[in-house]
């Protein structure tokens, strides 16, 4: 409820707010992270040519990302 105000302060002192979305979702072992257990099950995540998930690095972890095109990963993310 205060964020309006800070933006206003930052802007006061000629700095910008940028917001950020790491959409990335943390890869680990089936059964450990059930918000990458989720993805998988319902095969929201973006694939590569071999039809398998697309790994890259978000914060210094292997992550898998929502393929947003997709409306089962917009489902998915609300």
């Amino acid at each position: 409820k205060n964020l309006p105000n800070f933006i206003e302060g930052l802007h006061e002192r000629n700095m910008h707010y940028v917001p950020i979305l790491d959409a990335g979702i943390a890869m680990r072992s089936p059964g450990v992270y059930p918000a990458y257990d989720f993805g998988v099950e319902d095969d929201i995540y973006i694939k590569i040519n071999d039809n398998q998930t697309l790994i890259g690095v978000v914060w210094p972890k292997d992550a898998a990302y929502p393929d947003f095109f997709n409306p089962k990963a917009k489902d998915w993310w609300k």
